[in-house]
């Protein structure tokens, strides 16, 4: 696949591969050519002296020169020109080197080096006591090295490349093998629907990738756990009212033109359980928007907000609240009503009409401290653990003191929602107090 590690590792190998080896043979043969160049000139320089040296005058120092330099007539040119005055012949050549010069032509950017067709010569000259030297050089033997270091840079960019791509090979699929080992055991925890991702011990990142992965597995699981368990909790606890409903609505259906005096009595059964189902429904509904609420926070009074809670609430206990007054809190002033208020309607429910509910808050380091603690029977030690449970009541309560068992979850997720915590604690000598902690935030 073109696409896959193994592929994007090789092409990416290959291609750091031939940028490197291509800029290692430029950089070879331009160091090469570099000194090639400079040894033929250094050459061509030094046949220059030896020719001023030789003093060439005449036809006899000519002949002497060309009996003794020892140069090869296929590879350098000479053209002696005689200047004096007194010169009995003025220009000597060397084997071909007049046909030579006739056709050479400078190399641009290369100063002292001429080329006819695909040949190449080194230029030098000089003069001494009014007699002026040429000298070219062939650059067969040069360029024959220039070609051969080429062929050497061909072939170890082919030997490097052969072996980037076995190790390329060999790494991409040491590296992508734990990937496929995670990727086949996370298809099979999806078939599944639970299970957990192997976790190799190297490389680091794949370690760190599948720990990562199984705790979003976790987590995953976890939640579908509980949405399973909060749709079966939701239809059984809806379940219960509308069996209510319709069998009071059928009794009216069967026996109400016989036994009108039914009627009034199964009429307000259905208006109870339709009020208790409506109830469950618009909590439903606050659970479900409490995740995508958008807060809006703000300084205010937090005495007056609780004044406000108090008397949305209306318990039948009477309610002590105990606030300094010019306590301030930065946070979402209805949500925190909210929390309060559900509190409160815990609190009222299951404590004696003649028993006193206190609301106390107070300023902490770096925030807020609201409690409310009510005289009623207590929470025993096994309840606590899912007091906060979605539909949760105590078999002591349920069917005898009206609830859904949703109040204090909505509270604990409101309060979460906050960046605060909700607890509870005994009172002494009975009852429950609930705590809401807050942190003090700066008004923007």
């Amino acid at each position: 696949m073109k696409n896959s590690n193994s592929a994007i590792l090789l092409r990416n190998l290959l291609a750091l591969t031939t940028i490197l080896t291509f800029l290692f043979g430029l950089l070879t043969m331009l160091a090469v050519v570099q000194q090639e160049l400079a040894n033929s000139s250094a050459n061509t320089r030094t046949i220059v002296r030896r020719l001023k040296g030789a003093v060439i005058d005449d036809d006899q120092d000519w002949r002497n020169w060309q009996v003794n330099n020892g140069l090869s007539s296929n590879l350098t040119y000479v053209h002696v020109e005689n200047r004096r005055a007194d010169a009995k012949r003025k220009n000597y050549y060397s084997a071909n080197a007049k046909q030579l010069t006739r056709s050479l032509k400078p190399l641009p950017f290369f100063g002292g080096i001429y080329y006819r067709g695909d040949a190449l010569y080194a230029y030098a000259s000089g003069h001494s006591r009014g007699i002026y030297y040429q000298v070219w050089v062939n650059l067969h033997q040069q360029k024959q090295v220039v070609k051969n270091v080429l062929l050497t840079i061909l072939i170890v960019w082919i030997i490097v490349l052969a072996i980037s791509v076995l190790f390329a090979v060999l790494l991409s699929d040491k590296l992508t093998q734990p990937l496929l080992v995670l990727n086949l055991a996370a298809k099979k925890a999806a078939d599944s629907g639970r299970g957990q991702l192997p976790v190799p011990e190297k490389p680091t990142e794949i370690k760190e990738l599948a720990v990562s992965f199984n705790e979003l597995l976790g987590q995953l699981y976890d939640q579908n756990e509980q949405e399973k368990s909060f749709v079966n909790n939701a239809a059984h606890e809806l379940r219960t009212p509308i069996a209510a409903i319709r069998s009071n609505a059928q009794l009216i259906k069967r026996r109400g033109g016989e036994h009108p005096e039914v009627i009034p009595e199964a009429v307000a059964f259905i208006d109870d359980e339709s009020r208790h189902m409506q109830k469950m429904v618009d909590e439903l509904l606050t659970l479900a928007r409490t995740d995508r609420r958008q807060l809006e926070k703000a300084a205010f009074n937090l005495k007056e907000a609780l004044q406000s809670a108090l008397k949305s609430a209306q318990l039948a206990q009477p309610v002590q609240l105990a606030c300094p007054d010019g306590l301030e809190l930065v946070s979402d002033r209805d949500c925190l009503i909210e929390i309060v208020l559900n509190l409160l309607t815990n609190a009222g429910k299951y404590s004696p009409a003649s028993s006193q509910v206190l609301v106390k808050a107070e300023a902490t380091d770096g925030g807020v401290r609201i409690s409310v603690a009510d005289q009623g029977q207590g929470i025993s030690a096994k309840d606590k653990e899912h007091v906060f449970d979605y539909f949760y009541r105590s078999d002591e309560v349920r069917g005898q003191i009206p609830g859904t068992g949703l109040g204090l979850a909505i509270a604990q997720k409101m309060a979460a929602l906050l960046g605060g915590t909700l607890a509870l604690a005994d009172n002494q000598p009975q009852g429950t107090i609930f705590t809401l902690t807050l942190k003090q935030e700066r008004a923007k």
